[in-house]
């Protein structure tokens, strides 16, 4: 495949770097959604919504690059006191194995 979509998924995961990392091996490029937790969030009220992680953007940025791929583009479409929604946009990074 061209272009692997993840949208609404990576916050259900107890490991969705592994997810991050498969991905890699069937498609060039790569389009996630992740609400990641808002200045005002609470663990309660995540776990309330079905998301059992916490990344920071930082976090799932580093987990991008180290399963490599590069970012190409993110686009945040809701930032909330309690959540923070961004797109991200990747392709395959040239040296990742």
């Amino acid at each position: 495949y061209d272009v692997v979509v993840i949208l609404c998924v990576l916050e259900h995961l107890t490991d969705p770097i592994s997810v991050i990392k498969q991905a890699r091996e069937h498609g060039r490029e790569l389009i996630v959604s992740y609400c990641h937790p808002g200045r005002e969030s609470s663990v309660v009220q995540r776990r309330a919504e079905g998301w059992i992680n916490d990344l920071t953007e930082k976090e799932l940025e580093a987990a991008f690059a180290g399963c490599g791929w590069r970012m190409r583009s993110t686009l945040t479409y809701a930032d909330t006191p309690t959540t923070c929604q961004i797109i991200y946009a990747h392709e395959q990074a040239e040296s990742a194995s």
